[in-house]
């Protein structure tokens, strides 16, 4: 139903008739853009990971038999905080889709470091993906407003439409794969098994993204400075 809204405000100029109607028409072309698609699924990444770390951080520390829960989440909220505030002068200073991608990549890292450690290494991820959560939320109005000033705000929330819907399937792989691994009679799934299932999927999907998202940062023509 959201969605149908959001599409429905951002095309309705566009069916409104000859009055206005040319810069509404310019909306779909740039939702349907490389450059778009590339914002929309590091998005996906991003956002839909972030929530998989805010919803069950302290499931992943329980599962690792991890004592230092409080200090894990202390460092995911400390790079959360840091970044989203670093991000913006970075920006300035570089290209922001080589930000876009370290972000990406840093939530992909995060991945990689819990499923190859078993959620040993959970302190070291924590502090890559609260970075990358930080960052995400800065750079998100960074990246739309340089694709199209006017409509950035339909852009930014068709975007969110796709990270929203990333973290709901994969929350519904964490919660059903370490639901059916909790034997009966315990309250909480221990071992490194419990979410192995699902860092594999969200690395089955972002891999591709991240690959693709280099592409995008490595072949992107340099833009001509402003007067």
């Amino acid at each position: 139903c959201v969605l149908c809204g959001v599409l429905a405000v951002a095309l309705a100029p566009a069916a409104s008739g000859k009055k206005g109607g040319g810069e509404a028409e310019a909306l779909m072309p740039l939702v349907l853009s490389r450059d778009y698609a590339a914002v929309f699924l590091g998005m996906v990444v991003t956002w839909g990971c972030s929530m998989v770390w805010n919803s069950n951080m302290a499931s992943f520390s329980s599962a690792a038999q991890l004592t230092n829960g409080k200090e894990i989440r202390f460092t995911y909220n400390t790079a959360k905080t840091v970044l989203s505030l670093v991000v913006g002068p970075l920006c300035d200073l570089g290209s922001p889709r080589l930000w876009y991608f370290v972000t990406v990549a840093c939530t992909v890292a995060s991945c990689v470091v819990m499923l190859v450690s078993g959620g040993s290494q959970c302190l070291v991820a924590a502090g890559l993906a609260g970075s990358a959560f930080g960052s995400i939320a800065t750079l998100m109005p960074i990246m739309t407003r340089e694709l199209s000033f006017r409509s950035m705000g339909t852009l930014y929330a068709l975007a969110k439409i796709g990270g929203m819907a990333s973290s709901s399937a994969w929350n519904w792989v964490a919660a059903s794969t370490s639901d059916a691994m909790t034997p009966k009679g315990q309250s909480a799934c221990i071992g490194e098994e419990c979410y192995r299932m699902t860092w594999l999927v969200i690395l089955g999907t972002s891999g591709p993204i991240l690959i693709f998202l280099l592409h995008w940062v490595a072949t992107a023509a340099p833009k001509a400075k402003a007067a």
